[in-house]
């Protein structure tokens, strides 16, 4: 499957090295299509990762503003620095260090986000 840029590859070396689990390429080619057909200004993540579905999500150039959560700060960092370099104008996000949980309690109104993907440990 081809990728955006190469970046989406130095990303799922680094998902290999560090054994963090992302979605298949495929997967990520749906998630930019689907955010390429809803035209998003507000996207929830849950579950950062590494950023690599929020990656596929930017590499669909629609102008949103992403608000992800996770609560692995080392995970945190590393999306940090490859989603400064996959978001492209008019993309911006907010990357939150805590408990899935604990953020759902925190938002008032789901209906506030026009995308929201769940990418979290589901146990």
């Amino acid at each position: 499957m081809e990728r955006p840029s190469p970046i989406f590859t130095e990303i799922e070396k680094t998902a290999e090295k560090t054994r963090t689990p992302v979605i298949s390429p495929s997967g990520g080619a749906a998630l930019a299509l689907l955010t390429r057909m809803i035209q998003p200004k507000k996207v929830l993540e849950l579950g950062t990762g590494i950023g690599y579905s929020a990656s596929w999500m930017f590499s669909s150039n629609v102008p949103f503003h992403l608000t992800s959560a996770d609560r692995n700060a080392e995970a945190l960092e590393i999306a940090r620095n490859f989603l400064k370099r996959t978001a492209v104008k008019d993309q911006s996000f907010d990357l939150e260090r805590i408990h899935i949980l604990e953020k759902m309690r925190n938002i008032k109104t789901l209906t506030e986000y026009d995308l929201i993907f769940i990418d979290c440990d589901k146990i």
